[in-house]
């Protein structure tokens, strides 16, 4: 047969440990979250809408929506390269996260 199992203090402090553990991460998601900003872009017929639903119903890569926040995606061409820095620029200006397609 086995011996004896660890002392009851050892579970004891073992379990506060996986507690607090927790306690830490349900606080990470109580955290307000930055904004984000993420343009699409590409020619005409190049599948931007469906990405766009798809990231906004959080059917991406197997993503899940863990809580609702603020986003905006912007669903364009955005063919020159001044205009996909103005975007970013606009953003960056308040503060929000930018992610451009």
């Amino acid at each position: 047969m086995g011996g004896p199992g660890p002392p009851s203090a050892t579970i004891a402090a073992s379990a506060r440990d996986e507690e607090r553990a927790y306690l830490a991460l349900a606080a990470r998601f109580l955290e307000p979250a930055t904004p984000r900003l993420l343009a699409l872009g590409g020619l005409s017929g190049t599948g931007k809408t469906g990405l766009r639903l798809a990231i906004a119903l959080g059917r991406v890569l197997g993503a899940m929506v863990l809580r609702e926040q603020a986003a905006v995606i912007l669903d364009a061409v955005h063919a020159s390269t001044e205009e996909r820095a103005a975007i970013e620029e606009v953003e960056s200006a308040r503060g929000a996260a930018f992610a451009g397609l």
